[in-house]
């Protein structure tokens, strides 16, 4: 009797057990499309946030979330968040959208907003004097203009990062060695010459086996090379982003600079098949490469190798235009398609996370630059002294990539063009570069009408709010210039 009922319960229990399966699976298969009948909706009370990153980043967010639900405990925060870079991340929100189980609120990146700009509602106008419960006031110009479409604020800016080169005082110690003269670290004045100096003595071959065993730079993606682009006066495309203005002798000087990185006696940067399966942070890392362009997003991971106190952050040197760098902005966005009483909550968070407060926590790691300026001041002097502090004293001569929907197109065709520019053999000039690329599909619609680069960002009459996202009014009438 008690072996049968031992059995009934057994028979019980597996048939629970694959009742559950089946449950677990049809609610993987099939949970998006019950999503998309019957949408997630907010009480009002609770809301989405969706973002991307390290578990770094989901650790500040939780950390940020947190405060902000002790700060208003009626109010709750369900974070969302996709492992990994702004790019998957990016694929899952537009999929959301599609779907129209968007967030609530999302963190987005200024480089390709446009595509998404009409999905969200707008945060305010920047000629009224109090548009929302929101501090604009209070936040860096430049980061607020990246999120501007028009006159409309469509985003706020919380976190960015700029560019500042990276270098390894184990190479520079090992190079001053081999050659019995010590090769100084970068100061804060160095020039362009300098710097093509000093990557040239830390270009070595140590055993004499005709292999070069270190290199002085990694050769940065076009977009991480815009400081060097920039500091020899030359311009990508006009303030409006409209028109293309890579052309002439300061363009060509620079892609002549890019090109010696890599090509001819005196090169110091490798070929990709000198370092296959070694991307840049490792041949930092391991001393492969002595120098690298990089954000500030790459402090919290050094500080946790054996390279924390053997390593050093440099500006970016001074060309013949002066020094610039290129920083882009994390913003959050509010989905238009919201009630009355949840948009106030995610009005509630967004100030929050610009606040003195929300500012401190989401940037104590130095992971990321805070876009409160008053908060800016906070973090140079907290972190005086300290690689991180580069960065914040790199804001004053920051600029921002330039924003168009052509930029994928864009930056495909400028990778595109600069493999022969690049080549071992036979490589083009730098000239023959700038006019293939003018020709370029993606490129060639806004030639049209250009004329030489005229240095606009040196101008202090556009140094304020009219240095703005540009974009046609379609984006505000509902339609996605994605397709143009």
């Amino acid at each position: 009797m008690i072996s049968f009922q031992s059995h009934r319960v057994k028979r019980a229990w597996g048939l629970l057990g694959r009742i559950f399966v089946v449950g677990a699976v049809l609610f993987w298969l099939f949970f998006d499309t019950f999503r998309h009948h019957v949408p997630l909706t907010s009480d009002g009370h609770t809301i989405r946030f969706s973002h991307f990153g390290t578990y770094q980043d989901y650790a500040v967010w939780s950390e940020l979330i947190t405060a902000f639900e002790t700060f208003h405990p009626t109010l709750r925060v369900k974070q969302e968040y996709v492992v990994g870079w702004y790019g998957l991340y990016n694929r899952k929100l537009r999929q959301q959208f599609l779907a129209q189980t968007e967030p609530d609120v999302a963190l987005v990146q200024a480089s390709s907003f446009l595509g998404l700009a009409d999905q969200f509602s707008p945060l305010g106008n920047a000629s009224d004097s109090e548009p929302t419960q929101l501090e604009f006031a209070a936040m860096d110009p430049t980061a607020l203009a990246m999120y501007r479409v028009g006159e409309v604020q469509m985003a706020m800016p919380v976190t960015g990062g700029n560019l500042l080169i990276y270098y390894n005082k184990r190479c520079f110690d090992k190079a001053s060695r081999k050659l019995g003269s010590p090769i100084p670290y970068p100061a804060d004045d160095w020039t362009l010459a300098d710097f093509e100096s000093t990557a040239r003595q830390l270009t070595l071959d140590f055993d004499n086996d005709g292999t070069i065993d270190q290199f002085g730079f990694w050769q940065p993606r076009w977009l991480y090379y815009l400081p060097f682009i920039w500091s020899f006066g030359a311009e990508v495309m006009d303030q409006h982003n409209e028109r293309w203005l890579l052309s002439g002798p300061e363009a060509e000087d620079a892609f002549a600079f890019y090109q010696r990185m890599r090509v001819g006696p005196d090169r110091y940067a490798p070929h990709p098949h000198e370092i296959s399966q070694i991307i840049q942070d490792v041949g930092f890392l391991t001393g492969r490469v002595a120098m690298c362009v990089n954000g500030p997003w790459f402090l919290p991971f050094l500080e946790e190798t054996s390279l924390r106190s053997d390593s050093g952050v440099a500006h970016i040197p001074i060309g013949s235009a002066g020094r610039f760098t290129r920083i882009t902005w994390d913003g959050m966005a509010i989905s238009k398609r919201q009630g009355p009483e949840a948009r106030q909550t995610a009005i509630k968070f967004l100030r929050f996370a610009g606040s003195e407060q929300g500012q401190r926590i989401l940037t104590r790691t130095a992971r990321a630059l805070p876009a409160r300026t008053s908060v800016q001041t906070w973090f140079q002097e907290r972190r005086r002294g300290e690689p991180a502090a580069r960065f914040s004293e790199a804001i004053a001569y920051s600029r921002p990539e330039p924003m168009t929907p052509r930029f994928r197109q864009i930056d495909r065709a400028v990778h595109r063009h600069l493999a022969p520019l690049l080549r071992e053999d036979s490589p083009i000039s730098p000239a023959q570069f700038l006019e293939a690329l003018a020709q370029d599909s993606a490129v060639r619609p806004l030639v049209k009408g250009a004329q030489a680069a005229d240095n606009w960002w040196h101008d202090d009459r556009i140094r304020d709010d009219s240095v703005s996202v540009s974009v046609t009014d379609t984006l505000l009438n509902g339609h996605s210039p994605t397709g143009k």
